[in-house]
C-alpha cells in the first residue's frame, strides 16, 4: 500500500519522492456510519 494510518489518526504516505517535499496534500474523508464525504479534511504537509 501506499499509505498507512497510524493509531495517532496520522496518515503516512510512502513513496514520496523530492520533487514532492514542498507540495501540500489533503485527504478526503468518509464518515463510516452515514458515508457523508468532507472535503477538505484538515491540511497536511509533507516532511
Amino acid at each position: 500500500s501506499s499509505y498507512t494510518v497510524l493509531n495517532s489518526g496520522e496518515l503516512l504516505i510512502h513513496g514520496v519522492l523530492e520533487k514532492d517535499s514542498h507540495r501540500t496534500f489533503h485527504c478526503q474523508t468518509r464518515h463510516r456510519l452515514t458515508g457523508e464525504m468532507v472535503w477538505p479534511a484538515p491540511q497536511m504537509s509533507s516532511r
